[in-house]
């Protein structure tokens, strides 16, 4: 158990179930994700971590992913899940249930290092190796604009 301030942090779960490391998580709710250099994102039901214990969901694991997945996030209403990996592709998941979605391919088919949603859903911003930072409109499931270089610095 650690204190900080007011907090106090004590260890409930260790999850198992990767195969390799674990690249990034996020909560929604009473589901957290995880996902992993062993191509899967595995969803876990938080739901009642002192009572049942942390669970990994029945519709776990998801795959789609050809290589390394760098980041996961939930939509801000958690329903969806975007993933990204070094294959290039940004995976829409509905997380209920497991399925596939959408698959948004990076149009130089650089990886993708991070995606995050915007607080409306409507939009998903990805950052890929390529340097280059790509707004996706989810609805309409395509590209709304593209940053590139956006690691150098102009002057």
């Amino acid at each position: 158990m650690a204190t900080f301030g007011d907090v106090v942090v004590s260890h409930q779960a260790t999850l198992y179930g990767h195969t390799s490391d674990v690249t990034c998580v996020d909560f929604s709710n009473d589901i957290l994700a995880t996902c992993s250099s062993d191509k899967t994102i595995r969803l876990w039901d938080v739901s009642d971590p002192e009572g049942s214990g942390i669970k990994e969901r029945n519709n776990s694991p998801l795959l789609g992913h050809r290589y390394t997945v760098y980041s996961c996030c939930f939509s801000p209403p958690g329903n969806l899940l975007a993933t990204c990996s070094m294959d290039g592709n940004v995976i829409l998941w509905d997380p209920k249930t497991g399925s596939l979605l959408e698959t948004f391919q990076h149009s130089s088919f650089s990886g993708i290092r991070v995606c995050r949603f915007s607080f409306n859903s409507a939009f998903l911003a990805t950052g890929g190796e390529d340097e280059t930072l790509v707004i996706w409109d989810v609805n309409k499931k395509d590209a709304l604009k593209t940053f590139r270089e956006i690691g150098r610095a102009h002057v």
